[in-house]
């Protein structure tokens, strides 16, 4: 059952790019991948799925520091957008 449950979630995670667990779509991705594996395990155990949380994604460390950057790099874009646009109100 273990080794259905992991395919079942590798399955899932493969529809999704790796930024895109590191997005606003997480929320999307435990969604897809709570849903599959309830069906599957309804469907090939009879057991129903009732939570599914999502606790740890595992990347190459140099793609995860990749990732981190272009997060904080985009955040600091918005940041001084924002500083700029309180600047012009004023």
């Amino acid at each position: 059952m273990l080794r259905l449950a992991i395919d079942t979630i590798s399955n899932s995670a493969n529809k999704f790019s790796a930024n895109d667990f590191f997005s606003t779509k997480k929320s999307e991705i435990i969604v897809v991948m709570k849903s599959q594996l309830d069906k599957r395990l309804r469907q090939d155990v009879n057991i129903e799925i009732v939570f599914f949380q999502l606790l740890s994604i595992d990347l190459d460390d140099r793609y995860e520091k990749a990732i981190q950057d272009t997060e904080v790099s985009r955040q600091d874009i918005e940041k001084a957008e924002a500083e700029r646009n309180k600047n012009n109100v004023t």
